[in-house]
């Protein structure tokens, strides 16, 4: 059993929304959440839930946007999260000195290498990112400032943040040969992809790209057409249902993530509304909320491999073999577990570890358990923290509990939608391109 204590990411305060009119973008008040903020690639021309954190393009030509898009968002509330989104080189010293203006929390660079980025050449992503961070580290931000490049792991070029890119579909993170079905390998194989990285770098913040579907220049997932009129993978059951994907988003949450980082949605009719609804609702899943809430929290298997059958050394079978589970609990009180079978095939070999030293079992005599889980379910399993004399014990709390059901996995997926909108607004700071690694 791996385990590692998880810090929650200072910074992250109250948030309030932001609402964009045509003729620009102006701070406006909104219910503070409870819940964890969460960040939204997209800046669209509406208003946000009230958990995600407007992040405005900050380039050489628009400093003055940004400026007064961050006063208006600290005169509406003091504690408020600042963050921007950094494309391009900055030569402008008034773009630098914003960082010494504001107390910045985060900068989600995106420094990608021309021409695939569709833009001209800037030189190369590495040099990029520890370019800027050489020009912030001169700032009154620096100390606190959250600082990544995209799918750049903490302390690449200076950078303090991971922000891996954990899309289903994608190439570098989806081999079809490798999972026993396209819906198992959508939803295990990033999370496997996250648990090579967290299982040994709790200690950094850790703010992964999400999404639902992006298959760009994955062409195992083109079944619509040719490559030439885009990607396009067309099912009745292989995407993941949003039920699914909420369960991804917890299952990050259980093993390390401060937030996430939403991008497009990916599915046909799929809106950024529902994404959004659907990232919190995984994130903040009522039933493990008393743990997460409590400062002791810890983390429960990590690692890239779970436990089963019967043995006395249990076989390890592969995250991308389609079963998953991940865990978080309060020393001596209480351990969630949520469990998630995206294969055809019910399990009844699913083993859990002992946790903290403590073995999870039904009860004194026993020194694991077993658990099972039908096809293409979500399951959480609730223990106590239970003296038996001597013997200490984490005792299952009455049956799972089915969550995050929904059977709707058929329709479209593509990188990004046809029509995002965004491409007619032509305020500064909503600044977009198409960039090959995001997709489309």
């Amino acid at each position: 059993m791996n385990r590692l204590a998880h810090a929650l990411t200072p910074g992250l305060s109250a948030l309030r929304v932001a609402v964009f009119a045509a003729a620009g973008l102006v701070a406006a008040p909104g219910v503070a959440s409870a819940g964890t903020e969460i960040f939204d690639f997209e800046v669209p021309n509406q208003p946000a839930r009230p958990e995600v954190v407007p992040a405005p393009v900050l380039n050489d030509r628009n400093v003055d946007d940004v400026a007064t898009f961050f006063a208006a968002r600290k005169a509406s509330d003091p504690n408020a999260t600042l963050a921007v989104k950094i494309f391009e080189r900055i030569n402008n010293p008034a773009a630098i000195n914003l960082f010494n203006q504001y107390q910045v929390n985060y900068v989600f660079a995106d420094y990608e290498t021309a021409p695939s980025s569709g833009g001209p050449s800037q030189g190369n992503a590495t040099t990029l990112t520890r370019d800027l961070a050489n020009q912030l580290d001169d700032t009154s931000s620096w100390s606190t400032l959250k600082y990544g490049n995209f799918e750049f792991r903490a302390n690449d070029s200076k950078t303090n943040m991971h922000n891996l890119a954990l899309y289903p579909g994608a190439p570098w993170s989806t081999n079809l040969s490798d999972s026993p079905n396209v819906r198992s390998a959508l939803f295990a194989q990033p999370i496997s992809r996250f648990a090579d990285l967290t299982n040994q770098h709790l200690q950094y913040t850790n703010i992964p790209y999400v999404t639902r579907f992006n298959n760009w220049l994955n062409p195992q997932l083109d079944n619509v057409g040719t490559t030439a009129d885009g990607y396009q993978y067309q099912t009745t059951n292989q995407l993941l249902s949003r039920g699914d994907f909420q369960a991804q988003v917890l299952h990050y949450r259980m093993r390390g993530a401060d937030t996430v980082h939403l991008f497009e949605p990916g599915v046909v009719g799929y809106t950024k509304q529902q994404m959004q609804d659907d990232a919190i609702a995984g994130w903040n899943l009522p039933q493990v909320q008393q743990v997460f809430e409590n400062p002791d929290f810890e983390l429960a298997y990590l690692g890239e491999t779970i436990s089963v059958g019967t043995k006395k050394s249990p076989d390890q079978q592969d995250l991308n073999d389609g079963v998953v589970y991940s865990g978080v609990y309060t020393p001596g009180e209480k351990l969630f577990v949520l469990v998630s079978n995206l294969t055809d095939q019910a399990r009844n070999d699913i083993r859990f570890d002992p946790v903290d030293k403590v073995a999870v079992a039904a009860g004194p005599n026993d020194d694991f358990y077993l658990a099972s889980i039908g096809p293409n379910d979500h399951l959480l399993f609730e223990f106590d923290y239970t003296l038996f004399g001597k013997k200490k014990r984490w005792v299952p709390v009455g049956d799972p509990t089915p969550v995050f059901v929904d059977d709707e996995r058929g329709g479209i997926g593509i990188p990004e939608p046809a029509t995002v909108g965004l491409l007619a607004l032509a305020a500064p700071l909503l600044a977009r391109r198409r960039r090959a690694t995001h997709g489309g």
